[in-house]
């Protein structure tokens, strides 16, 4: 009789219509599959499928069982493990037996060691039977029968306690276990890597050198294991390579004693050596900052190859080689978008060019928008003469338009930034990133936006601000940025040669390519936390993180079977970020008598997300760091399914709301509410949500506020009140006023 598959997708149907896959489901399913003993690549890929596209439906065992299932490769010990599993557990008979299968011809293969290590993961075994494989294979889980394991105090990751073995792994329980290496053991070390990164830095400083020195054998395995020559799958790889970085860290930083000198020489040693060979783009940059942070320690030795890597993260000059071959010809190709406000202020563009020996080309005033195409050869280039192409464009819409076009190489803007929105909604409507490019953002204040350029185009280049840049430095950062590109200069040189800039810091105020100060305000891993500001430097690479899209604006907390560890925080920091700005303009502007001070300018720190009470949205915890006082704010999982301007909505209001009740003794009252409502207010009018995204996610705050049910036009009527902006007294008085919360002036 001719084999028939199984239909899987059928009988998975009704398990995810009850929205959860528990273990006896995945046996069901399993026990089809084999039924003849034989899984027909189908059947393999149908269950692949199964698994990846509804992880977050799975049981937790569910889940381990069927990935060990499908990690065996070996279709005599999978058939056998299925069948001897149907009572229930596999005992000493039923492991002996398999052993025996496995090296029937004398020895057991890699193979099939493999699928041995994958059955113990997913498939429930007595002790012994557990003790009698993992001790024949090496791998993890021998019973917990091996020598007392150290606690170094590590904090619970989702529930698990993980100690150190004194062979130099990291494990859950109180006595050794061997080291795993297949995709059950890089999960295990990235969640201790997880425990390392919230533990302080020198969580290791009392563990026994000896033990230290079995860890960097350990973690050498561990990169190894984690190359993407090897046969795990890529998140493994990923997870794999991520907490051997982050352990060698604890390792160099817990090293602390003069007899440990030549165990923290090692581990540095092993440390710069995967740095540099790190194909991960992040991941690198994570292994470079976190190193570099402890530069002061190093030997010169070390120090020098820190630089080497440091080369490799941050770049010295535009990529000049790669523009030419994307061009077919030596021609830089440059697309200036010019805000409206240029014309009126001295910064047009097409004037400061032309003045700089441009010729234009072709120009259409009338277009939408109006047009100019400019061009000049620089004769005394390197290597030759170089073709600059210039096309000025009078809009500040369509920044990243061409993007996905490699010929285009620079893409300059001088104009507003509308406290970082002009670049956030431009960043959501951009092309996808082709060819290596470099991005000018002459505006004021544009640092609020790096995380989420960075993370949305990471292999282009970006140049912006620390503070405001007025209309009157615009012609000179541009004059300076175009002449240093037409001579092929490295950023050192285009930095030194650009003219005086009257804006705050001068140059300085300007964040270039090749400068570690910018870094600082990196999230190169997305996980919502900026890398090295606050009190500590993000010491974990985070590895598979889910995007929580969002949709809703009700602002109010679902269950979800998201780990808060595990989700994407570019929302929460995106939030974050407009606060900061929104912070440091309330307090530098004045015209108002609310609760912040100078000590809040760029004061908050992204947290990316927690698991709490449904009733605490937003959590904000103070860090000092040289005696500045930090805000990690971060927000409720349970509100994972919000929009991004309903999330920023929510961060606005209950950080203003909570640091003002705190300072105030603990009461809040109605004038700081009101405040409070037009932080998110004014969020709302700077970002280029729709009128009915700002609608709900204001009328949704109304209800927690108590202060009645309005939307946004009511508050941004309050807003438009006071054109000194940024909320005043005078927004604030207003508000409670349509609000009907303060009496009418006479």
């Amino acid at each position: 009789m001719p084999r028939v598959d199984a239909n899987i997708r059928s009988l998975v149907q009704p398990m995810l219509q009850r929205g959860r896959i528990e273990k006896a489901d995945v046996e069901n399913l399993l026990g089809a599959s084999v039924q003849d003993k034989v899984l027909t690549p189908t059947e393999r890929a149908e269950l692949k499928a199964v698994l990846e596209q509804n992880a977050d439906k799975f049981a937790p065992d569910a889940k381990a069982r069927l990935a060990s299932f499908l990690a065996m490769k070996n279709v005599t010990l999978r058939n056998e493990t299925v069948a001897l599993e149907k009572d229930g557990v596999i005992d000493t008979a039923d492991a002996n037996k398999l052993l025996g299968l496995a090296q029937k011809d004398g020895k057991i293969s890699s193979g099939e060691k493999y699928s041995l290590s994958a059955m113990l993961i997913g498939s429930k075994l007595s002790p012994e039977a557990k003790s009698i494989i993992a001790t024949k294979i090496g791998a993890e889980g021998g019973g917990g029968t091996g020598a007392p394991t150290l606690d170094v105090n590590l904090p619970e990751v989702n529930g698990s306690k993980y100690t150190l073995s004194p062979d130099g792994h990291f494990q859950v329980g109180a006595n050794t276990t061997p080291a795993r290496y297949d995709a059950g053991g890089a999960l295990a070390a990235y969640r201790a890597a997880q425990a390392l990164s919230g533990a302080p830095a020198d969580a290791l400083k009392g563990v026994p050198v000896e033990v230290k020195t079995k860890m960097l054998a350990h973690l050498e395995k561990c990169f190894e294991a984690g190359q993407d020559t090897q046969a795990l799958p890529q998140v493994a790889r990923e997870r794999m390579r991520s907490a051997a970085a982050t352990s060698l860290l604890a390792v160099i930083q817990g090293c602390t004693t003069p007899a440990e000198k030549g165990v923290r020489d090692q581990a540095i040693a092993a440390y710069l050596k995967h740095a540099g060979s790190e194909p991960m783009n992040g991941l690198r940059a994570s292994m470079y900052f976190n190193l570099e942070g402890l530069k002061a320690s190093l030997s010169p030795e070390q120090a020098k190859g820190l630089e080497d890597v440091r080369k490799q993260v941050v770049p010295q000059a535009p990529p000049y080689a790669t523009w030419f071959a994307n061009n077919g010809e030596r021609a830089i190709n440059i697309k200036h978008y010019a805000h409206d406000e240029c014309w009126q202020y001295g910064a047009d563009p097409v004037a400061n060019y032309t003045a700089m020996g441009f010729t234009v080309k072709e120009k259409n005033e009338t277009a939408k928008p109006p047009t100019w195409k400019l061009e000049k050869v620089i004769q005394n280039a390197q290597g030759g003469p170089v073709t600059m192409c210039i096309e000025v464009k009078r809009t500040h819409d369509g920044l990243f338009e061409s993007m996905d076009d490699p010929k285009t190489n620079v893409i300059l803007y001088t104009g507003h930034s509308n406290l970082g929105g002009n670049v956030s909604e431009e960043l959501r409507l951009g092309k996808e990133e082709k060819g290596n490019k470099l991005v000018v953002m002459g505006m004021c204040r544009g640092k609020q936006n790096i995380p989420e350029f960075a993370n949305k185009y990471p292999n282009t280049q970006f140049i912006t601000t620390d503070a405001p840049s007025y209309f009157s430095s615009m012609p000179t950062i541009t004059r300076g940025m175009v002449e240093g590109l037409g001579v092929q200069a490295n950023y050192t040189t285009i930095k030194d040669k650009t003219g005086y800039i009257m804006d705050e810091h001068g140059k300085d105020n300007y964040f270039f390519p090749h400068e570690d100060r910018r870094y600082q305000l990196y999230d190169v891993d997305q996980d919502g936390r900026v890398d090295a500001q606050g009190a500590g430097r993000d010491r974990l690479y985070d590895v598979g993180l889910k995007f929580p899209a969002g949709t809703k604006v009700d602002l109010v907390a679902r269950d979800n079977d998201h780990k808060a560890d595990e989700l994407d925080g570019g929302k929460v920091l995106h939030a974050v970020q407009f606060l900061n700005t929104l912070a440091t303009y309330h307090v530098d502007h004045g015209n108002n008598t609310s609760r912040f001070n100078n000590g809040d300018m760029d004061a908050f720190l992204g947290g990316g997300w927690f698991e709490g009470p449904k009733d605490e949205a937003v959590r904000v915890k103070k860090e000092t760091l040289d005696g500045k006082t930090f805000f990690r704010v971060s927000v409720n999982k349970a509100y994972a399914d919000q929009s991004q301007f309903a999330l920023g909505t929510m961060v606005q209001y209950e950080v203003f709301k909570q640091l003002s009740q705190e300072r105030s003794g603990g009461t809040l009252s109605k004038q700081d509410q009101a405040r409070a409502i037009l932080f998110a207010g004014e969020y709302l009018s700077y970002m280029y949500c729709s009128y009915e995204e700002a609608e709900g996610a204001m009328r949704s705050l109304s209800k927690r506020s108590g202060l009645g049910n309005f939307g946004f036009e009511a508050v941004y009527k309050a807003i438009e009140t006071d054109g000194h902006g940024y909320v005043t007294d005078a927004q604030m008085n207003a508000l409670l006023q349509k609000l009907g919360q303060a009496p009418t002036p006479p």
